[in-house]
């Protein structure tokens, strides 16, 4: 059945709406096979970017959620048009899920990271400061007065970008800050290009996953022809046998 989760974040069937949007594949299942079933639209932010993205016909991003496979993240909404060149005929989206913080672990994993980069954050500009902070990161290394920010705008949503240096930077005989932003930032512009990437990768295989789906309905539909059409000649012929005997 297709559910939505009540106020203790316990399963529930859909209470009456207009629309419902249930997840129907999961990939890979077994890490998000409790999704399937759930009606993406039951909750607002996943809502409204759920419209938001129908409404302009493009890649959409929500803000920050909590995900019922648990932990916080964001999600990708890509609509899926049965007639990909109009971008008529809405068939369904594909969704992508981004734990930033899993994302961004490979970077600061790095030695010189740790060293040199005293605290950085990503934030989005469109929320209030309080509720907007995506990822951040502190060093024990005091933090200098240098500092690099830039502002990434992907799918409806804007992010700044900073990180400042640590005192360690600042007094290296050498100097690989440059290096290390670059690292940061292609971080960031990776999450970016993965989401896109897949985004035109499994937008296929959906479709081709719903002509399937109909196929098989179409195709049961017409069993179901069949087995009523056989029922009445036989109800037609056990008529004719009753009149013969009678």
């Amino acid at each position: 059945f297709i559910y939505e989760l009540d106020s203790d974040g316990k399963k529930q069937r859909v209470s009456g709406r207009e629309n419902y949007y249930p997840v129907f594949y999961a990939e890979p299942f077994e890490q998000n096979k409790i999704a399937v079933g759930l009606d993406v639209g039951y909750e607002h932010k996943r809502n409204e970017t759920l419209l938001q993205a129908t409404k302009t016909l493009s890649m959409t991003m929500s803000t920050p959620i909590n995900l019922i496979e648990g932990g916080s993240g964001i999600l990708i909404f890509c609509p899926i048009y049965r007639d990909m060149q109009t971008k008529s005929d809405l068939s369904g989206f594909f969704i992508a899920v981004v734990k930033i913080e899993e994302l961004i672990k490979k970077a600061i994993e790095d030695e010189f990271f740790n060293k040199a980069v005293a605290s950085a954050s990503i934030m989005d500009t469109q929320l209030p400061q309080n509720e907007g902070l995506l990822f951040s990161y502190e060093c024990c290394d005091t933090r200098s007065d240098i500092y690099h920010e830039t502002k990434i705008d992907f799918a409806s949503r804007s992010w700044s970008v900073k990180a400042y240096a640590s005192n360690y930077f600042v007094h290296a005989q050498f100097t690989k800050y440059p290096l290390v932003l670059l690292v940061l930032l292609l971080v960031i512009t990776s999450l970016v290009a993965f989401a896109t990437f897949m985004m035109l990768k499994r937008h296929e295989t959906l479709v081709e996953a719903n002509e399937e789906m109909r196929r098989f309905t179409n195709v049961a539909i017409t069993r179901e022809e069949r087995i009523a059409e056989l029922k009445k000649i036989i109800q037609e012929q056990n008529k004719a046998k009753e009149a013969v005997h009678g």
